[in-house]
């Protein structure tokens, strides 16, 4: 959970929480992730993933992609304490360049 303060457009001001919650097993047998962003989409629908893993990063996802969407539309999302721009990529990181290997590390014994 963390918080912004997103200027709409018209420049109106507003504090927003995004906030993914813990993902918990659904009587289906799939997995579901809360997601809100509180005064730009409040309580969006529980994201559903395989396993608890997908579905928070699928939730994870969607707030990146709805905070992007926000800032394309003309909209601004701000440090609260700074005032400075919020580096959505620092947050929500884009997936690597098509065709690029990514290694990770193995832990030693």
């Amino acid at each position: 959970m963390t918080e912004f303060v997103c200027v709409r457009p018209d420049g109106e001001r507003v504090a927003v929480t995004v906030a993914i919650g813990h993902p918990y097993p659904t009587s289906g047998g799939d997995w579901a992730c809360p997601v809100e962003i509180t005064r730009l989409h409040g309580r969006i629908l529980d994201i559903h993933g395989i396993d608890s893993l997908q579905a928070l990063c699928l939730a994870t996802r969607l707030a990146g992609t709805l905070l992007r969407a926000f800032v394309a539309d003309g909209g601004r999302i701000l440090d609260p304490r700074t005032g400075n721009d919020v580096p959505l990529d620092g947050y929500f990181e884009l997936a690597p360049a098509a065709g690029k290997r990514v290694k990770a590390r193995r832990r030693r014994s």
